[in-house]
């Protein structure tokens, strides 16, 4: 009986507590932009179907995404677009700036060369 009584005086407390408590998200959410380009860049390299030919592929594009990347300032994008028939970007590694966004743009493709040779982390392997 003691339990009933106290559960029945407990139950108007609970409800008004769970009501002030409800959860409310009160973040302001935006939907991201793409910052306005410093430079954009054309592709060189056209792949028919994914595939490049094996002459292209020493064609890296790692030297100009690199200095686009340097000279740009932070709050502005490096814009990667197809030019034609060409629509591939083949680069070794690169540095991307705090700030600077690198952007790919729609029927472009950014893709990382095979040579193993050029992710060696040693200078001096680099050298070889």
């Amino acid at each position: 009986m003691r339990s009933l009584f106290l559960s029945m005086l407990c139950a108007p407390l609970l409800i008004s507590l769970a009501a002030t408590l409800s959860a409310q998200d009160t973040r302001k959410v935006v939907e991201p932009r793409i910052p306005k380009a410093c430079v954009t860049l054309d592709a060189s390299i056209a792949a028919n179907h994914g595939v490049i030919s094996p002459q292209d592929e020493t064609a890296l594009d790692t030297a100009r995404i690199q200095q686009a990347m340097d000279s740009c300032d932070a709050g502005k994008a490096v814009v990667l677009r197809a030019r034609g028939e060409k629509n591939f970007f083949l680069t070794g590694p690169i540095l991307l700036r705090s700030g600077v966004t690198l952007v790919v743009d729609a029927n472009t493709a950014l893709v990382a060369s095979r040579d193993p040779r050029l992710y060696d982390l040693s200078p001096a392997a680099a050298a070889l």
